[in-house]
């Protein structure tokens, strides 16, 4: 986890050189999983009991990308026991869209399974 970091904290130069020296300039996207946890009580800003203090806590692999400005998709891949959702992350270099795009689609086109609807909808 990428500790430390806030938006507002960082200049835009900073947030830019982050990007540039992050190892995904190659033509693979990085996956990571969404997030280490699967979904809580709404309205909550952490999962109780967890000994978590902020959002930053349960959100390692995403935030960090959106600092710098790294395209990412999240691609539903299944279920958990409970029939809560799980997401592969896909994050490529800054300016290539085109990546992660594609291979969200490819991973659509391959059949990946995709969350059942939610009881109640």
């Amino acid at each position: 986890m990428v500790r430390g970091l806030r938006t507002g904290y960082l200049p835009r130069r900073s947030r830019i050189e982050l990007g540039r020296r992050c190892p995904l300039h190659s033509l693979t996207p990085a996956v990571t999983p969404t997030l280490p946890i699967t979904a809580f009580e709404a309205g909550a800003e952490v999962p109780k009991g967890s000994g978590l203090r902020r959002w930053t806590g349960w959100t390692p692999f995403t935030y960090p990308f959106n600092l710098t400005q790294q395209p990412a998709a999240t691609v539903p891949v299944g279920t958990d026991g409970d029939g809560l959702p799980i997401g592969l992350h896909l994050v490529a270099a800054r300016h290539r869209d085109d990546l992660v795009l594609r291979a969200a689609h490819a991973l659509y086109e391959a059949g990946v399974p995709v969350s059942p609807t939610p009881a109640g909808s």
